[in-house]
């Protein structure tokens, strides 16, 4: 039996911000969606100073569409970026992300609880809009968080370390400068301690 296995392709690509400029120390995610069967994802490169990332080994004799994710960029908006093969060199702009600001707190007491960890979604669905929740830094010693990574838009906020407080929705707008409150129930099991609003 002989197998023959494809050598592959390198792809080589930039990613930029609006201006044109290198982003630099980038992290990616490289994934494959097939016409027919399960698609798979792993860790892509980083990006050099130059903004400069590549791929080894791409098979583009196989049926579907390969991507590059950019998601962690602070101040940017994530993207998920098909790469088109037959270019010589892939160019990846992000755009600039909207800022949305908020504290967390225990329901029942008004303490902020710090270390809370928290993101955001769109208030209604969209198809095929990517990505389905926003992720930002664990709340401070305030229990403040900070989005820079936002479209413009209406969004939800919630925590991963509690339920919301029955009946309560934290709803904010890009465009108005609020201050959004996120009041929480904590999981038993979480071991995050509320601390009182110097």
């Amino acid at each position: 039996i002989r197998m023959e296995m494809p050598i592959g392709e390198t792809i080589s690509g930039r990613v930029i911000n609006e201006r044109g400029e290198a982003i630099a120390m980038a992290t990616t995610q490289f994934s494959f969606e097939p016409n027919e069967g399960h698609s798979f994802s792993r860790s892509g490169p980083r990006t050099d100073r130059e903004g400069r990332f590549r791929l080894d080994s791409v098979n583009s004799e196989v049926e579907g569409a390969y991507y590059i994710t950019v998601d962690s960029v602070a101040g940017y908006q994530p993207i998920k970026s098909r790469l088109n093969l037959r270019e010589k060199e892939q160019v990846i702009q992000l755009k600039p992300g909207h800022r949305m600001s908020g504290v967390v707190i225990e329901a029942g007491t008004g303490k902020v609880i710090p270390g809370a960890e928290v993101y955001a979604s769109r208030s209604e669905y969209q198809a095929g809009a990517f990505p389905s929740w926003f992720e930002t830094e664990r709340t401070d010693a305030q229990g403040r968080f900070e989005f820079t990574n936002l479209p413009s838009g209406e969004f939800k906020v919630a925590s991963r370390s509690g339920r919301m407080a029955s009946g309560y929705e934290a709803i904010a707008h890009t465009d108005r400068d609020e201050v959004v409150e996120v009041k929480i129930e904590l999981y038993e099991w979480e071991k995050l301690v509320p601390v009182e609003v110097e």
